[in-house]
């Protein structure tokens, strides 16, 4: 059995067509077995076709495959979307860097329950419940859609909520990460509506 740690840099790239309707956009959560990732198409624009690279000259067709890395290492992620009925094509890429441990290695965190923020949509505040385990340190990164950190909360111990004030950002997709004793275990998106 292996476990898994990712961590992460965007870069984004956009290619648009005749209607620029579309926004590329993912998320990876690590699989507690092995070197597997769960990706998670998050894109906009109602698109109908994807197609994923995952650094390690494999690809899927898939809206949200999983996928098992060889080895640990750095891996550049890039995923392509379309809609064919108006002919928006958009790119997003990023890196992700896949440490697999040896059994029996604990890995801070797993046990974290997570709950997906709400309301969400939402127009200036939104809640994100959780629970973090005695002794763990815990916090919450949120990013922009250009994965620009805009905010970093700290967390509590226990079953808590957190209250996130998005009154100063502008409307669209925004992603959180949570991190447990300086580990990223996974990503979410909210989406803002003025």
């Amino acid at each position: 059995m292996k476990t898994l740690f990712l961590t992460f840099n965007f870069s984004l790239l956009t290619f648009s067509g005749i209607n620029a309707q579309c926004n590329c956009a993912w998320m990876a959560s690590q699989d507690t077995m092995g070197c597997g990732i769960i990706f998670n198409d998050l894109s906009t624009g109602n698109p109908n076709t994807w197609y994923w690279s995952f650094g390690d000259a494999q690809t899927s067709t898939l809206q949200n495959p999983y996928h098992n890395y060889p080895a640990p290492g750095t891996y550049n992620v890039c995923l392509i979307i379309t809609n064919t009925s108006t002919l928006c094509v958009d790119t997003t890429c990023g890196n992700i860097n896949v440490v697999c441990f040896p059994a029996g290695i604990p890995v801070p965190g797993v046990t974290l329950s997570i709950q997906p923020n709400f309301p969400d949509p939402f127009s200036d505040n939104t809640v994100i419940p959780y629970h973090l385990p005695s002794g763990m340190a815990g916090q919450i990164k949120i990013y922009d859609i250009h994965g620009k950190q805009i905010s970093r909360i700290e967390l509590n111990e226990g079953s808590n909520t957190v209250e996130v004030n998005g009154s100063s950002w502008e409307s669209g997709y925004y992603f959180y990460a949570f991190e447990i004793n300086g580990r990223t275990l996974q990503f979410n998106k909210m989406v803002l509506i003025r």
